[in-house]
């Protein structure tokens, strides 16, 4: 039996692409759970706070670069 191997540009591909997929579905959910789309007024409110964003793109970017 032949053993195929993916091409570098191919895993990197998949991988992007299947952690942009989780990024839109958790971000319509918020969206969707936030009253933006639904427009009640019971909805969250979402604030974005410049460490707690830096040090989560940092994880997220370190994640990134285990997984590929």
């Amino acid at each position: 039996m032949k053993r195929e191997t993916q091409s570098k540009k191919s895993v990197v591909f998949d991988t992007l692409f299947i952690m942009m997929l989780c990024f839109a579905t958790l971000l319509t959910t918020m969206l969707v759970q936030g009253g933006v789309i639904v427009g009640g007024e019971g909805g969250l409110s979402y604030i974005i706070k410049w460490p707690s964003f830096i040090l989560t793109m940092g994880g997220v970017l370190l994640y990134t670069m285990y997984i590929l």
